[in-house]
């Protein structure tokens, strides 16, 4: 990133690992945003080595989001307007953003525009708006007992959890974009104890706004099914508002073009910009954020704060 783009950027420690923080300038208009954090368990890259051939790189996250970090970097190293750019890059996307949201907020407010550097959905689509995104905890209280001796006198949490994955799971409402996926469950202590504690850690995602309320209410009216079982649920992450792109349409329009496989517009588009035609792969995508972010400078007010 130094030697790219003139001057090293702000690493920000935190207890999930560090973060990244580049400013082009006092007066940034677009906050590209990042992630250098993987769902890969530590010791992954030992199995899966990271590799170059040519043009195409392999390794644990390079899909999301190694090749965008790439991609916005070289971009911008070729553009005048960096200096009204910012790039912030955390480490702790994949777990919930805890000690980086602040951040995020903050500069975007101070941004007013933001860009995000995840892969484009099927077929090269433009994506213009992100789903809300919860974490719930539900934990089941039982009670323990010898499983030989008298299994009778025991209430098993794991038996109660098994209820509840298939009670949490029919909250989903896929045909309005509304999924609830059980993910982690965990029960018991040993093989020969009825488990007396559970818990179902559960990934929510909400395409509509109206769905943030009925998910919530449809967790809290929950009901133990095992007798004498009891439980709780804790929003670990309660759910965020569906995010909608904010740009100008002139501007959409642009980037509706730029998604196209480098159609006769899209070629246009780069020719308009001054942007020297590209040769390799990395550079067509390179070329694209160019224009991108030329793009929402142009089309972006400066914020007032």
């Amino acid at each position: 990133m130094t030697r790219l783009l003139g001057t090293p950027p702000a690493i920000i420690e935190s207890s999930e690992g560090p973060h990244v923080h580049w400013k082009g300038g006092d007066n940034a208009k677009v906050l590209i945003v990042g992630h250098h954090d993987t769902v890969f368990p530590v010791g992954t890259v030992a199995n899966r080595k990271f590799s170059r051939e040519g043009d195409i790189v392999r390794g644990p996250g390079i899909f999301d989001m190694k090749a965008g970090i790439v991609q916005a970097i070289y971009g911008l190293s070729h553009i005048r307007e960096v200096s009204q750019v910012e790039i912030l890059i955390t480490s702790d996307e994949e777990v919930g953003s805890y000690t980086s949201r602040a951040l995020i907020e903050e500069r975007a407010k101070a941004c007013g525009a933001v860009l995000v550097l995840e892969p484009s959905g099927n077929g090269d689509a433009l994506k213009i708006a992100r789903k809300g995104v919860g974490t719930f905890l539900v934990d089941i209280a039982g009670r323990a007992s010898h499983a030989g001796l008298e299994p009778e006198k025991g209430i098993n949490a794991l038996i109660e959890l098994a209820h509840q994955v298939q009670a949490i799971a029919a909250i989903a409402k896929p045909e309005v974009g509304t999924t609830v996926t059980p993910t982690v469950a965990t029960a018991g202590t040993t093989e020969n104890v009825v488990p007396a504690q559970a818990r179902i850690t559960v990934d929510v995602r909400v395409n509509e706004v109206s769905e943030k309320g009925r998910v919530e209410a449809a967790f809290a009216a929950l009901t133990p099914t095992v007798p004498g079982a009891n439980h709780y649920c804790e929003w670990l992450r309660s759910i965020g508002r569906q995010c909608t792109s904010r740009l100008q349409p002139s501007c959409l329009l642009l980037l509706s073009a730029l998604r196209m496989k480098w159609a006769l517009t899209t070629c246009r588009a780069l020719q308009l910009a001054a942007v020297p035609m590209a040769t390799s792969p990395l550079q067509l995508v390179c070329r694209r954020w160019m224009v991108l972010v030329r793009a929402v400078v142009v089309h972006t007010p400066t914020p007032s704060m």
